[in-house]
C-alpha cells in the first residue's frame, strides 16, 4: 500500500515489483491509507506523524494474510523476499541523502 501523491516512490516501487517477479510472485500496488477501516484522517501515525510524505506498505499485507486478526499468518516462503524488500528500501533511503 503506497501514498505517494507526487511519484516520489516510483522508482522503488519498481524496484519491488521486480524483486517479486524474480521470486515468481504478483505485485499490487494500491493508492490509499494503510488504515483503511477509518481513513488517513484518523490514523495517528499518518495525521501527526507523516502529514503529506509519501510512504510504503511492504510485505505480505494482502487480504490472505489477515493482518492483526486473530488468525493473522505470514508464509515462511516470503520471508527472503520481505529481507529483499528491506534492503532495498535502505539502499532507497540512504541514496536520498547523498
Amino acid at each position: 500500500m503506497i501514498i505517494d501523491k507526487k511519484s516520489e516512490l516510483s522508482s522503488l516501487t519498481d524496484e519491488l515489483k521486480l524483486i517479486n517477479s524474480r521470486h515468481g510472485k504478483q505485485t499490487m500496488v494500491r493508492h490509499r491509507p494503510l488504515n483503511k477501516a477509518f481513513g488517513a484522517e484518523k490514523c495517528p501515525c499518518l495525521s501527526h506523524l507523516l502529514k503529506q510524505s509519501p510512504y510504503i506498505a511492504i510485505g505480505p499485507n494482502d487480504d490472505s494474510s489477515k493482518i492483526h486478526g486473530p488468525n493473522e499468518s505470514m508464509s515462511l516462503d516470503y520471508l527472503e523476499i520481505s529481507a529483499l524488500h528491506i534492503k532495498s528500501i535502505l539502499n532507497y533511503r540512504s541514496g536520498l541523502d547523498d
